[in-house]
């Protein structure tokens, strides 16, 4: 009973920034969760980056990646709460949250599938949360595609965004 996560960073108090630069990689992929039963939530891939008070800053810069992708929820049961086959969660409950991506840098959630699900949570295959912005430039990337859901019930779609406000300039691309 609770919640499971693959990959988690937190703090309390004060700021956090993560940077990748120079082809730097964060890979949670080819996850798999099979004949399961969960009360709470779920998460095969997760990259969860949250502050109490401060900031948070992730800036992906010079043709970084993150990758968040074929992962997969097989025959499960969920009996409330969430399930995300992968989730890029940035949050700052008190300032605003900033994920960046530039230089041809790219986060990927794609080919996820979430099959025979029950739940009377949410379900989601590709989930990015960020509290305050979202900044691709410079030929950056946002790839969610080739998600899948079979023979399942939901109270949310299988895809989402959540963000305060986006900016795409640069050639860049979702």
């Amino acid at each position: 009973v609770g919640q499971a996560f693959v990959a988690s960073l937190s703090v309390t108090s004060g700021y956090i920034d993560l940077i990748l630069t120079n082809k730097s990689m964060i890979s949670l992929s080819g996850n798999t969760l099979v004949n399961s039963s969960f009360d709470n939530a779920v998460y095969l891939a997760y990259l969860c980056i949250i502050v109490t008070i401060g900031r948070v800053a992730v800036a992906l810069d010079t043709q970084s990646v993150v990758t968040l992708s074929s992962n997969s929820f097989v025959n499960s049961s969920v009996g409330a709460g969430s399930s995300f086959a992968a989730n890029f969660n940035l949050e700052s409950q008190e300032l605003s949250s900033t994920l960046s991506l530039l230089s041809e840098s790219s986060l990927i959630l794609s080919n996820n599938t979430n099959s025979r699900i029950l739940t009377s949570g949410d379900v989601s295959l590709a989930c990015i949360k960020v509290v305050g912005l979202i900044v691709l430039s410079v030929k950056a990337s946002l790839h969610m595609d080739g998600n899948s859901a079979h023979i399942g019930s939901s109270a949310a779609s299988p895809l989402l965004i959540f963000a305060h406000s986006m900016t795409v300039s640069d050639a860049s691309s979702i």
